[in-house]
């Protein structure tokens, strides 16, 4: 029953991406912009989609753990608009997601490059990848750089960055910094 659910809900979070995105005719994605990757076959290409339509859609996909309809959804976006950090970044949290942490890494250094209005984001996608990949001391120093970029203003990403770092302390065995961010945690 539960995956049921999930499913459904899926099928919602689609769906409401779907209505609230812009649809524009002749929209059409062509090849695969970001490396070799192949555009696959279970997102299909639908007339009048735009950029931000496929975006919505990968964000979806990745929230449901559909990992390969989401990459596919992110190339389509890209190949439409291949300036937008975020449809980068986004790649590279689903290449993550899935271990492929080459490619990850790859997708992130382009939205970094791309990303100069928010490259806190970035860098702390940047950071949780080198988490995962084992890379502690590049971890830490991203993920501080990603706050020390954070606007004051902005404490929902403050705080998203602050998690990260603790997940990194706590994988780590790091205590005292581990209490020091929950302190600054629950600041927020």
């Amino acid at each position: 029953m539960r995956s049921c659910a999930k499913v459904y809900v899926g099928f919602l979070m689609l769906a409401a991406a779907m209505a609230s995105c812009a649809h524009v005719a002749g929209d059409v994605p062509g090849q695969s912009p970001a490396g070799n990757e192949a555009v696959f076959d279970a997102t299909p290409v639908v007339a009048g989609l735009n950029e931000n339509t496929y975006f919505a859609l990968g964000n979806a996909s990745l929230k449901i753990k559909r990992f390969k309809e989401a990459k596919g959804y992110f190339l389509k976006a890209i190949g439409l608009n291949p300036t937008r950090p975020e449809f980068y970044n986004n790649l590279a949290w689903t290449y993550m997601e899935e271990g492929d942490y080459k490619r990850a890494e790859e997708r992130i250094k382009e939205a970094i490059a791309l990303g100069a209005e928010r490259p806190y984001a970035y860098l702390d996608t940047y950071g949780v990848i080198s988490m995962r990949m084992g890379a502690v001391r590049d971890a830490e120093e991203r993920l501080l750089t990603a706050l020390s970029l954070a606007p004051p203003e902005d404490k929902k990403a403050q705080a998203h960055i602050l998690r990260h770092l603790l997940e990194l302390y706590a994988k780590t065995g790091d205590k005292d910094s581990a209490k020091e961010i929950e302190q600054r945690l629950r600041g927020f």
